[in-house]
């Protein structure tokens, strides 16, 4: 079985370049680990493409999305879609962020 090939989508890596920016401007070391973490989440999910939980919005409306915490940053959730030959990452948002409407809004 070939493992999903990862794809990130244009606003995923909006998302993940403000955050390492972030990070970094207060800790460089902290801004590349942020990098390979998300790195390291990404390949782990690559071989378990529904190791993360089904997106179900709060007005009950399902999406194709599932989301993923990323351990050593627990504030911060992958979002994705499993497609049949890859992962496309959707966004990497900090948790304190009104997800609700992200979503709805996209």
């Amino acid at each position: 079985m070939t493992l999903p090939s990862v794809r990130k989508a244009p606003q995923a890596w909006a998302d993940l370049y403000q955050q390492v920016e972030y990070y970094a401007d207060h800790q460089p070391e902290l801004g590349r680990r942020f990098m390979q973490e998300v790195e390291a989440n990404l390949a782990l999910l690559s071989k378990n493409p529904l190791l993360g939980t089904s997106y179900v919005l709060v007005t009950g409306n399902a999406t194709d999305l599932r989301y993923w915490t990323m351990a050593a940053f627990p504030s911060h959730v992958i979002f994705y879609r499993v497609e049949s030959d890859f992962l496309t990452v959707v966004r990497i948002l900090h948790s304190s962020r009104d997800l609700q409407s992200v979503f709805e809004s996209e």
